[in-house]
C-alpha cells in the first residue's frame, strides 16, 4: 500500500495498524503510555504479594490501596494544571525516571517493620502517575493528523483496560516464577524505558502558548469542570463510573487476601483468577463500543453495531467460556432490590470457594489452565452468520 494513500481509503481496523506504523512518534508515545499503564497494574500484583507475604494482614493490602487510590485523586487537579503549563514532554519524561528508582526504593522492603516505605514509595509513585496520565492524554492529539484523531483516540480508549487485564496477569506471572523483587527490578526498567521512547519524538507534545495567557488556578478549574459536568450528564456519568470504580478497588483487598490465605495461588492467584461471576445485566469488555467501532469501521456512532460483535452480555461471556457462572438480578435490575442480590451473590461465592477449597493444588492448576484454554471457541464462519438478534434472526453487519 502506498504510504500517500489516504487514511480514509483504509479500513478502521488497518487505519489503526497504518497510523502506528506511519507515525514513529505516535507509536512511541503509545508504547510509553502502554508499558506506564502495564507498570501500574503490574507493581500492585507484587505489592499484595509482598504485603500479604510480610505481615499476613488484610490491613496491610488496604493501606497500599489507600497509598494509590488517594494520592492521585488530590493530585489530579495539580496534574492538569502543570501539564497545562509545563513543558509535557519533560515533564512526562522526568515522572518516567522518577518512578523507576523509586521502584527500586522497594527493594528495601524486607520485613513488617519497613512496609512504611512501601506505602510511602506507592504514594509517589501514584502521584506521579497523576501527572503523567493527563499529559499523555493532552500530549498525543498534537502529534497525529487531523484524519488520524479517529484512530489514535480509539487505541489509547482501549489501552486502560486491556493493561488491566494483561499487567495484572504478568505481575502475577514474574513474581510467583522470579519473586518480588525482580518483579519490582523489572517495573523499574520498564519505566526506563518508557522515559527513552518519549525523549525520541520529534514532534511537539502541545500547540504554540499564548506566554500573556492566565490559567484558571486549581480551585477555579475543577469548579469549571464540575459545573461543566452538571451540564453535560454524559460527562457526569462518566465521571460517576470512574468514581465508582475507584471507591470499588477495596475489593483488589479481597481478591489478594482469598488468593494468598485461602486458596494458597500465591501471585498467580492475585492477578488470575480461577473463577469468575457475573451478574445478569453487567456487561464485560476492555474497550467501550464506540472505540471498537472507531477502530473497526471509522465510525463511532456505529458503537450499537460493535456492541453486538463484542458481545459484552453476561450470557455471551458465559456461552465464550469468559465467565463461571451468572448470578441473577431481581426484575428491574440489581438497584430494584440490592439486599436480595448482595444474598445471591454471597450464596454464589460461598458455594466456588467451598468447591475450590476441596480440590488438590495439582487439581487447581490443572484446571485453571483448561479453563483458561477453552475461552473463545471459534467457529466456522462460512456456516456461522455474523451476529443475530434477540430472536435468533441473523442481521447485516456493517
Amino acid at each position: 500500500m502506498s504510504e500517500r494513500e489516504p487514511v480514509e481509503s483504509l479500513g478502521g481496523l488497518r487505519a489503526s495498524l497504518s497510523l502506528l506504523r506511519r507515525n514513529p512518534d505516535f507509536r512511541r508515545l503509545y508504547l510509553a503510555s502502554f508499558i506506564s499503564l502495564g507498570g501500574d497494574w503490574f507493581l500492585l500484583v507484587a505489592l499484595f504479594a509482598l504485603a500479604l507475604e510480610l505481615t499476613g494482614s488484610a490491613v496491610s493490602v488496604a493501606l497500599l490501596v489507600v497509598s494509590q487510590e488517594i494520592p492521585f485523586f488530590l493530585v489530579s487537579p495539580v496534574g492538569g494544571a502543570l501539564v497545562d503549563r509545563l513543558d509535557r514532554k519533560r515533564l512526562m519524561v522526568a515522572c518516567d525516571l522518577v518512578r523507576a528508582a523509586l521502584c527500586l526504593g522497594f527493594l528495601l522492603v524486607h520485613d513488617a517493620g519497613s512496609m512504611w516505605i512501601a506505602y510511602a514509595l506507592l504514594a509517589a509513585i501514584s502521584c506521579l502517575s497523576a501527572v503523567f496520565d493527563p499529559a499523555s492524554s493532552a500530549a498525543f492529539p498534537n502529534l497525529v493528523d487531523d484524519a488520524d484523531l479517529g484512530p489514535a483516540n480509539a487505541l489509547f480508549g482501549s489501552l486502560w483496560g486491556t493493561m488491566l487485564a494483561l499487567g495484572a496477569a504478568a505481575g502475577g506471572v514474574v513474581v510467583a516464577t522470579l519473586g518480588e523483587n525482580v518483579a519490582f527490578a523489572v517495573d523499574a526498567a520498564s519505566f526506563a524505558a518508557s522515559g527513552l521512547l518519549l525523549t525520541r519524538i520529534q514532534r511537539p507534545f502541545s500547540g504554540p502558548r499564548d506566554p500573556d495567557l492566565e490559567h484558571p488556578g486549581i480551585v477555579a478549574a475543577t469548579v469549571e469542570v464540575a459545573r461543566y459536568a452538571r451540564s453535560d450528564h454524559r460527562v457526569l456519568a462518566l465521571l460517576a463510573v470512574k468514581a465508582g470504580f475507584g471507591l470499588a478497588a477495596g475489593v483488589m483487598v479481597l481478591l489478594s487476601v482469598f488468593a494468598e490465605k485461602v486458596f494458597r495461588a500465591g501471585a498467580i492467584g492475585i492477578g488470575v483468577g480461577d473463577r469468575v461471576l457475573m451478574l445478569e445485566h453487567a456487561i464485560y469488555s476492555v474497550i467501550p463500543p464506540e472505540g471498537c467501532a472507531a477502530i473497526l469501521w471509522k465510525d463511532p456512532k456505529l458503537g450499537p453495531q460493535a456492541a453486538e460483535q463484542l458481545r459484552l452480555t453476561a450470557a455471551d461471556a458465559r456461552e465464550l467460556g469468559v465467565i463461571d457462572e451468572i448470578v441473577p438480578e431481581p426484575l428491574g435490575g440489581a438497584h430494584r432490590d440490592p439486599d436480595a442480590v448482595a444474598r445471591s451473590l454471597r450464596a454464589a461465592v460461598v458455594r466456588h470457594f467451598d468447591e475450590l477449597r476441596a480440590l488438590p493444588v495439582e487439581a487447581l492448576l490443572e484446571q485453571r489452565y483448561q479453563r483458561f484454554r477453552r475461552i473463545g471457541p471459534t467457529r466456522d464462519e462460512s456456516s456461522a452468520p455474523s451476529s443475530r438478534d434477540g430472536r435468533g434472526n441473523s442481521r447485516q453487519t456493517p
